[in-house]
C-alpha cells in the first residue's frame, strides 16, 4: 500500500463590500464534509421559497443550517459589537442578524459552489442581496472576485 494522501485544506476570507458590512472579514473553510454543505444548500433553497405555512421548518432549518456553518466552515472573523468581539461561534453566528447572516453563508456557498460566489446562480446577483469578494488562497495565491461584476481583481 501506498503512503497516505493528505486531502489538502482549502480557505478564504469573505470580505463584505457594501454598507452597512463593508469591511466585515469572515475567514471559512472551503473544504467541508457533503453533510455540512448539503445541509446549508437545503436551507438555502427553503428560505428562498418560504411562504407562511413553512415558516417553522425554515426556521428549524435555519438554526441547523447556521450550527453546522458555524462549526464546520466558520474559522473566524473581525465582527464586533459595541467594541467587543462576537465570537465566532454558532451561538455567535446565532447572534448575527438574519441579514448579515444570510449575506455570509450565500456568500460562502458560491464560493465553495466553484470558486466564483455567482457560479451556482447564472450571472445573476443572488437573491440576498449585498455584495461581496472572495479571496481564496489555493497554492498560496489569493484570488479576489468581485460578487457584484464578478470581474477579477489580481
Amino acid at each position: 500500500m501506498t503512503k497516505g494522501f493528505t486531502v489538502p485544506e482549502r480557505t478564504a476570507t469573505l470580505v463584505l463590500d457594501e454598507p452597512p458590512y463593508q469591511g466585515a472579514e469572515i475567514e471559512v473553510s472551503l473544504t467541508v464534509g457533503l453533510g455540512t454543505y448539503l445541509g446549508i444548500m437545503r436551507w438555502s433553497a427553503m428560505h428562498s421559497t418560504v411562504d407562511q405555512r413553512d415558516a417553522e421548518a425554515v426556521a428549524v432549518a435555519m438554526e441547523q443550517a447556521v450550527r453546522l456553518f458555524g462549526e464546520n466552515a466558520l474559522l473566524g472573523w473581525n465582527l464586533e459589537r459595541a467594541g467587543r468581539p462576537i465570537p465566532a461561534t454558532p451561538d455567535g453566528m446565532l447572534s448575527l442578524g438574519v441579514d448579515l447572516m444570510s449575506q455570509i453563508i450565500s456568500t460562502w456557498l458560491g464560493a465553495i459552489a466553484g470558486g466564483d460566489p455567482l457560479a451556482s446562480r447564472s450571472g445573476k446577483q443572488g437573491s440576498m442581496g449585498g455584495s461581496s469578494t472572495v479571496a481564496s488562497s489555493p497554492n498560496r495565491q489569493t484570488r479576489r472576485t468581485q460578487r457584484a461584476s464578478l470581474q477579477s481583481v489580481g
